[in-house]
C-alpha cells in the first residue's frame, strides 16, 4: 500500500508543478479567463471519465475511442462553442471557426513571448492535454503501472520549462528535483514490490523497506540535482532555454537581446535598457544620424490581434534579388550610401538595415547564409551573433524631400488640405506633379485585408478623422497628427503590463478604459495600420530602432550605436507613384524620436468639408456615439478571445457528474437491501447474485464454463455453503434453503481479500448494474 500512496503523492506533486509553471507562460490577470480552473476540471472530468467507461466497456480499443471521442467534445466546446449546436455538436461553421482559432493559436507560439493571453485555441490544446493526463493517473492508481502516474506530468513541466525563457531559480530546480527524486522512488518501491521477499540465511524473511527510505531518497537525489545544476550554470548559456516563440521558422539564437516579432495591441512590459545591440559606420552619402531609422522588417498580416510577418517568400540572397521585390521600394527620393554593420547584442535572425539594402557582402559570415524577403528584409540562417560584420549598399527613403509631390493631386495641384495650410502662411509648398504609373505589387489588396469580423466602428472612427480628406496622403496625415500631435495620446511604459484584453475603439474613446489613449510605440503603430486599412489605404507595420547615438570611436571615427532603448515600430502606407511611405504615430516628447515631415502645423485646421471649403474639425465624443460603440456580440479588433466557457456551464457539468458518479453506490445500496429481504424469505437465488455482482465490480469474473459449486471451492471455502444452496435450489428444486448466514460470511471473505481502497472503487463500478440491465432485457 505504501508504494502505491508514493506514486499517487508523486503524481498529484507531478500535476502541481506543471500547473504551477504553466502559470508563467499564460495570463493570469485582468480579463484573461481562468483557465487553470478549466484545467483542473478538465483533468478531474479525464479521470472521472475514464474510470466510468473503462468499467463498463470491456473492449480495450473500444474505451480509448469513447474517451477520445469525449475529449474531442471538449476540445471543441471549448475552442469553438460559438458554432457548436446545442453545445456539443459540430455544425457546418465548426470547421472553419476551428481552423481560424487553431491558426491564431500557431501564431501565438510561433510569435508570443511569455505570458501569453490564454486564448480559445490555447486553452483548448492544454484542456485536452489534461484530459489525457487525468485518465492516465486513474489508469495507474487503478491496476496499471504506477509511472503512468507521475510520467506524462513530468514530461509535460519538461516541455513548459523549455518554452519559459524567465529565469527559474533554485526554488523551481529544487521542487523539481524533488518531484522527480519521488516519481523515481515510487518507480523503484513497485518493482521491488513485485519481486520475491529477500529471507536471510535461515529462511525468515527481512522486512522491507518503508515510505521513509523512499522519502530519504527523494531528499537525497533533489539536494544532489540541484547542487550540480548549480555548479554547472557558470557554462551554460544565460539564454540557454529555446525561445517561448521559434521565430517564425527561422529558428532562434542564444545569448543577448531577441525581440517578439510582432506589434500588436496587448501591452507587453516594455522594459528597454541601454545595452548595445549594434553600431554603425556610414558612408558621407547618408542622411544625418539623427534621421535614420534602422529597420528590421515589415509586419503584413493582421490576424484581429497582432501584426505578423509573413515569411513564405523568403529568396536566398544573390545579386539579382537584393532589395526584394522591386516594386515593393519606395520609388520617390532616396539616398543611395554604403553602411557597416556591427553586431553587438542583438539575436534572432533578421538582420537591421538602414533602407533596402541593394548589395551586400560580408567579413565573417558565408553570404548563402542570408535570405532575402519581398520588403528587402534582410534573414540570416546562421543566426546574429556577438562580432558578426556585414557590409550593404543601401536605398534609404528620403521622404521629406517629396512632401511637395506628395501633397500634390492627380490634376496638378496641391490637394485641399495642404493648398489651404500654404495659403494660410502655414505650411510653404509648391505644387510638383509626379508620374502615378509607377507599377504597383501585384499583391497589394492584401495589404487592406482586415479579419472579417472588424466591427464596423473601426472604419466609423476612421472615416470620422478623416472627413474631408481629399488623397490617401491627407488621410495618413490627418491620423498621424490625432496620434502623434494633438495631445490627445500620451507615451508611456508605465502602464498595465501583460496582454491585457484590449478593445482598440474603447482604447481610442472610452476615458473608462485600461490606460485610456496611453501607450508605447506597439499601440500606435499598431491602432494606425488598423485604421489606416479600414479606410482602404494599404497599410503594415514595421518594427526596427529608432536613430542611434553618434559615438567617437578609439580610433577616432564616428559610428552611430543602437540600444536596446531604441526598440520600436512605425506605420508605413502605401502612396500611388511613390511606393510606401513612412509615417510614425508614437507620440514622444523625448527626443528620441525625429521631428515628422509634416509638423509645424495642424491639418485639421485646412481640410476640406462636403462643400469644399476649409473648416476645423470638432472633436466628436466618440464614447457616447452609439453609432460608433463596438456590438458586443462582435469581436472587437485587438480584443483575445478567451475560452467562451461560463461559469454556469462548469458549475452545472461538474455536479452531474459527480451525482451520477454517487448514484452508483446508492443504487447498489438499494439493490441489496431489496435482496436482503428477500432472503429472508429463504431465497437464496438474490444471495447469490449479490455476491456476483460483488466479485464483477471487483474484476473477479465468474468463468461460464464452472457450475456455482466449482467456481466457490477454486476460489474460497467460504463460498462453498451458499453455491451448494444456490445450486439445490436451481437445479434440485429446493426452496427456503437460503441463509442469511451464508451470504454474511461470503461478504466478511471480501472484506478480509480485497482492500479498502479495492471496495470503495468497486462501489463506483457500474458493471453490475449494467450487466443486470442487458440480463434483464
Amino acid at each position: 500500500m505504501v508504494n502505491n500512496t508514493l506514486s499517487r503523492v508523486a503524481g498529484i506533486a507531478a500535476f502541481g508543478l506543471m500547473i504551477s509553471r504553466l502559470g508563467r507562460l499564460l495570463e493570469t490577470s485582468g480579463e484573461a479567463p481562468a483557465w487553470h480552473l478549466i484545467l483542473m476540471a478538465s483533468t478531474f472530468l479525464g479521470g472521472v471519465i475514464w474510470w466510468l467507461v473503462n468499467q463498463t466497456v470491456t473492449s480495450n480499443r473500444m474505451a480509448l475511442l469513447l474517451f477520445g471521442l469525449a475529449g474531442g467534445i471538449l476540445f471543441l466546446r471549448i475552442a469553438v462553442p460559438q458554432s457548436l449546436i446545442a453545445g456539443f455538436f459540430p455544425g457546418l461553421d465548426t470547421p472553419g471557426a476551428l481552423i481560424t482559432e487553431v491558426s491564431e493559436s500557431f501564431d501565438i507560439f510561433r510569435f508570443g513571448v511569455s505570458p501569453v493571453f490564454p486564448s480559445s485555441g490555447i486553452v483548448a490544446f492544454l484542456a485536452v492535454i489534461m484530459w489525457g493526463i487525468g485518465g492516465v493517473f486513474v489508469w495507474g492508481a487503478s491496476g496499471g503501472p504506477v509511472v503512468a502516474m507521475s510520467l506524462p506530468s513530468i514530461a509535460i513541466y519538461l516541455q513548459f520549462g523549455v518554452m519559459d525563457r524567465q529565469p527559474a531559480g533554485r526554488g523551481w530546480m529544487l521542487a523539481a528535483a524533488t518531484v522527480f527524486a519521488l516519481a523515481i522512488a515510487a518507480m523503484a518501491n513497485d518493482q521491488r514490490s513485485n519481486a520475491g521477499r529477500v529471507r536471510d540465511q535461515d529462511g525468515r524473511p527481512l522486512a522491507r523497506r518503508g515510505g521513509s527510505m523512499a522519502a530519504a531518497l527523494a531528499a537525497l537525489i533533489a539536494l544532489t540535482s540541484v547542487s550540480v545544476v548549480g555548479a554547472a550554470s557558470s557554462i551554460v548559456p544565460e539564454d540557454g532555454n529555446v525561445s517561448w516563440r521559434t521565430g517564425g521558422g527561422y529558428g532562434e539564437g542564444f545569448g543577448g537581446v531577441a525581440y517578439n516579432r510582432l506589434v500588436g495591441l496587448q501591452k507587453l512590459v516594455n522594459s528597454r535598457s541601454d545595452v548595445e545591440l549594434f553600431r554603425a559606420t556610414v558612408d558621407d552619402n547618408a542622411p544625418p544620424a539623427s534621421q535614420i531609422y534602422w529597420r528590421m522588417e515589415s509586419l503584413d498580416r493582421f490576424n484581429g490581434q497582432s501584426w505578423l510577418p509573413t515569411s513564405d517568400s523568403l529568396l536566398r540572397y544573390s545579386p539579382s534579388t537584393a532589395g526584394g521585390d522591386p516594386t515593393h521600394r519606395y520609388q520617390g527620393t532616396v539616398a543611395t550610401f554604403t553602411q557597416r554593420i556591427q553586431i553587438a547584442a542583438l539575436r534572432g535572425p533578421v538582420a537591421p538595415t538602414a533602407g533596402t539594402a541593394t548589395a551586400l557582402q560580408s567579413d565573417t559570415e558565408d553570404i548563402n547564409q542570408f535570405q532575402v524577403a519581398p520588403d528587402g528584409s534582410l534573414v540570416i540562417q546562421s543566426q546574429l551573433d556577438e562580432g558578426m560584420t556585414y557590409q550593404v549598399e543601401a536605398q534609404f527613403p528620403l521622404e521629406k524631400e517629396d512632401i511637395a509631390a506628395l501633397a500634390t493631386g492627380p490634376n496638378g495641384q496641391l490637394t485641399t488640405l495642404f493648398a489651404e495650410a500654404s495659403r494660410a502662411g502655414a505650411y510653404n509648398l509648391t505644387p510638383s506633379p509626379v508620374d502615378r504609373t509607377v507599377e504597383r505589387p501585384v499583391d497589394l489588396a492584401r495589404f487592406t485585408e482586415l479579419p472579417e469580423d472588424t466591427p464596423t466602428s473601426i472604419s466609423s472612427i476612421a472615416r470620422e478623422k478623416t472627413a474631408g480628406a481629399q488623397s490617401d496622403f491627407e488621410r495618413a496625415t490627418l491620423l498621424q497628427h490625432w496620434f502623434r500631435d494633438s495631445g490627445e495620446f500620451t507615451y508611456s511604459t508605465d502602464i498595465t503590463p501583460g496582454h491585457t484584453n484590449l478593445k482598440l475603439a474603447d482604447w481610442l474613446t472610452d476615458e473608462t478604459s485600461t490606460d485610456y489613449r496611453v501607450g508605447y510605440c506597439e499601440q500606435f503603430a499598431a491602432s494606425m495600420a488598423v485604421l489606416g486599412r479600414s479606410l482602404g489605404i494599404p497599410s503594415r507595420v514595421v518594427w526596427g530602432f529608432t536613430p542611434g547615438d553618434v559615438v567617437t570611436q578609439s580610433n577616432g571615427t564616428e559610428a552611430i550605436v543602437v540600444r536596446d532603448r531604441n526598440a520600436h515600430s512605425w506605420v508605413e502606407m502605401w502612396m500611388d507613384g511613390f511606393g510606401w511611405v513612412k509615417f510614425d504615430p508614437t507620440p514622444r516628447s523625448d527626443g528620441v524620436l525625429p521631428e515628422s515631415y509634416t509638423a509645424g502645423f495642424n491639418p485639421e485646421d485646412f481640410v476640406a468639408d462636403v462643400e469644399g471649403g476649409s473648416r476645423t474639425i470638432d472633436q466628436p465624443n466618440f464614447a457616447d456615439d452609439p453609432l460608433l460603440r463596438i456590438d458586443e456580440s462582435d469581436n472587437p479588433i485587438g480584443e483575445r478571445s478567451g475560452p467562451d466557457l461560463s461559469i454556469s456551464w462548469w458549475a452545472v457539468a461538474i455536479p452531474i457528474l459527480v451525482l451520477a458518479a454517487l448514484a452508483i453506490p446508492a443504487l447498489k445500496k438499494l439493490r441489496r437491501n431489496r435482496r436482503l429481504r428477500t432472503i429472508r424469505h429463504g431465497d437464496v437465488t438474490a444471495a447469490w447474485d449479490e455476491i456476483v455482482d460483488q466479485l464483477t465490480d471487483l474484476g473477479h469474473q465468474i468463468p461460464e464454463f464452472q457450475t456455482p459449486i466449482e467456481f466457490a471451492r477454486s476460489t474460497d471455502r467460504s463460498l462453498v455453503p451458499l453455491a451448494t444452496a444456490y445450486g439445490a435450489s436451481l437445479y434440485g428444486g429446493h426452496e427456503n434453503v437460503g441463509k442469511m448466514d451464508d451470504l454474511l460470511a461470503v461478504e466478511g471473505w471480501v472484506k478480509l481479500k480485497y482492500e479498502s481502497g479495492q471496495r470503495m472503487r468497486a462501489s463506483f463500478n457500474p458493471t453490475s448494474l449494467v450487466r443486470r440491465r442487458r440480463n434483464e432485457r
